[in-house]
This record gives structure tokens, C-alpha cells and sequence, in this order.
């Protein structure tokens, strides 16, 4: 029975061997081109979403998917004439923490795959490979460290990570990436062919990040905001927002960004009263900076049992509005 085990184990490893082998053949033959940047081009994003559809679908609904193409990027280049800001809507691959080099090529793609993962005749990124790399289809770069630091996307976020850069927080400093790409477990590889199916079957669940870059984070940490309300005397109530976030709200480069923090009055019925608004600009310097408390003096109503404190992002439509935080305080 042991040497008929043994003997299975070592036909079933050589059988294992054969088939990633011939995967080898295959799979590259049909990815000569995942690594190519030169003038003739590079590779684009629906060859990535051969072998990583998950990823690509995130990516094709964000804003790094749409940065060239967006109008409002069409209207402020008045149509594409100011040159400065090319080298992030549509960055040529290469990876370093300095500003990229405008790509020429292909630029309706915006901020690519290749933009952030094409580096010296490799596909760099955070995990390690899970085949051998005989049997990869492309070349892979290795460095975990890169990908989760601020920096990286600093790169072209100047002005928000210069906030980040300077800001003093009281307890963890989160990266950009902590809110804005949100964890998940699962494989890096979703293929779409036979072939390439039968070599995932062997990939393992690894913990990863969603590629969807929002401007408001799906789940903020729980203490991004904290709320405190103190009595000045029996009708006036002040309430004070703290930001615990490594920048400023709202944030951004280039434009106009505006948030409003609305505060509701609710009673025990659960009705809602306007006690308050105001409209939060950067460019106005009443932003709500990093690690700063905001102070609002409020009259109450008779009625008033305790308060709703709301950040919404306004949208290039005035009418449209995001929330960003929703938080309730009692009344001291």
C-alpha cells in the first residue's frame, strides 16, 4: 500500500508537471505582448481581462478608467490644449514617486493597468506569483511594500498627499489605499478560457484590494469622525466634528470640491428639523483639515432630543449629493 501511494504521488506530481508544462506553451504564446512597451504600443486593459476579469471590471467603472475621456477633464483642457496634465489622465508605464511622463498612445484608456503595474519588461504588483515562472504568462515583479504606501499615489494626487504628508493624527496614519480600496479575499486569476481555468484551479484565496479607487470609500474606519456636543445653556448647544483622516475634507486637486455638513434636529417621533448648514471649500479655506475640529453653536428646539450630523459631497450636479458620514450625538 506505501509504495502504491508513493508511486501515485509521484505519477500524480508528474502528471501535474506535464500539464502546468504544456500550460506554459500555450498560455504565453498567447501573451507575447503583456510586457511590450515600446512605440508600437503597450498592452491594453482587455488583455489584461483575459486572466483577470474581477479586477478589470472594478477598474472599468472607476475613475482611473474614465480620466481621459471624463467631460469634465475635456472641458477644463479646453478639449485636451493644456498639455500639463496629461502625464496623470493618461501616464505612460513606468513606475517611480516622481510625476509620470504623458503616454501618447492609447490615451482613451485613462490611468490603465499598465500605468501602475509595467516596469522593465515586467508585471509588477504586491502578491507573489503562485506558478512557477517557467510557467508564467508573462514576466512578474515583486514588492508589497510599493503598492501599499501613500506615495504611490501621491504621485499624481500632489496637492492630497501633501495634506497626508503633513498631517498629524493621533493614532494610525492610514495609506490612501486603506479607504479607497477596500479589502478582499479571493483569487487574482479569473480566467476565461478552458486552459488558463485549469491552471487557476490551483491558486490559492489571498487577501487583496478591490480596484475601484472611489472618491467616497465604500466603509470608512469607525473613528474617521467623532462627534461631541456640550450644553451652553438651556435653548444653545455647541457641536464639535473631529476629522481623525490624514487629510482634508473635502480634498483634491484642480476645481472647485464642496461638502456640506448639515446637522438635523430629530424629536422623539423621529422627525427631522434643519438646525444647520454649511458648505466646506478648500479653495475658501473652510475645509475641515486633517486632525481639526469643527464648531457649530446651534439654537434648539423644545422638541429636540438629539442631533444627525451629515457630510455630503456635492457632484459636478449641484443637485446630486454623496454621503460621506452620518452621525448621531446626544444632546448633554
Amino acid at each position: 500500500m506505501k509504495i502504491q501511494l508513493i508511486f501515485s504521488n509521484k505519477f500524480s506530481t508528474r502528471i501535474l508537471f506535464s500539464l502546468l508544462l504544456f500550460l506554459s506553451f500555450i498560455l504565453c504564446s498567447g501573451f507575447n505582448g503583456l510586457t511590450r512597451d515600446n512605440s508600437k504600443g503597450f498592452p491594453r486593459a482587455r488583455e489584461c481581462q483575459k486572466c483577470h476579469q474581477e479586477i478589470f471590471d472594478e477598474w472599468q467603472a472607476s475613475a482611473h478608467a474614465h480620466s481621459f475621456v471624463n467631460p469634465r477633464y475635456q472641458d477644463a483642457t479646453d478639449g485636451y490644449d493644456f498639455l500639463r496634465c496629461i502625464s496623470c489622465h493618461a501616464p505612460q508605464p513606468g513606475l517611480s514617486d516622481e510625476r509620470p511622463e504623458p503616454r501618447d498612445m492609447e490615451q482613451s484608456e485613462g490611468v490603465t493597468c499598465v500605468a501602475c503595474h509595467l516596469e522593465e519588461g515586467r508585471l509588477a504588483g504586491p502578491l507573489d506569483p503562485w506558478l512557477w515562472e517557467f510557467v508564467l504568462p508573462h514576466k512578474v515583479s515583486v514588492d508589497p511594500e510599493r503598492y501599499t504606501r501613500s506615495r504611490f499615489c501621491g504621485r499624481c494626487h500632489e496637492g492630497t498627499f501633501a495634506e497626508w504628508q503633513a498631517a498629524e493624527t493621533d493614532g494610525e496614519k492610514y495609506s490612501c489605499q486603506v479607504c479607497h480600496m477596500p479589502p478582499i479575499e479571493r483569487k487574482s486569476t479569473q480566467a476565461s478560457n478552458i486552459l488558463a481555468e485549469i491552471a487557476v484551479a490551483f491558486e490559492k484565496v489571498t487577501a487583496q484590494k478591490r480596484h475601484l479607487f472611489q472618491r467616497i470609500p465604500l466603509t470608512l474606519p469607525e473613528e474617521a469622525f467623532t462627534l461631541e456636543a456640550q450644553k451652553i445653556n438651556s435653548t444653545k448647544v455647541a457641536v464639535m466634528l473631529h476629522n481623525h483622516l490624514p487629510h482634508n475634507v473635502p480634498t483634491g486637486d484642480f476645481g472647485v470640491r464642496i461638502v456640506k455638513a448639515r446637522i438635523l434636529g430629530i424629536d422623539d417621533h423621529g422627525g427631522e428639523t434643519l438646525l444647520f448648514e454649511e458648505e466646506l471649500i478648500k479653495e475658501l479655506k473652510s475645509a475641515l483639515g486633517p486632525g481639526s475640529i469643527k464648531r457649530w453653536e446651534l439654537d434648539l428646539t423644545g422638541d429636540t432630543r438629539h442631533l444627525t450630523v451629515r457630510l455630503l459631497r456635492v457632484g459636478a450636479d449641484p443637485s446630486i449629493e454623496e454621503s460621506i458620514f452620518s452621525g448621531e450625538v446626544m444632546l448633554p
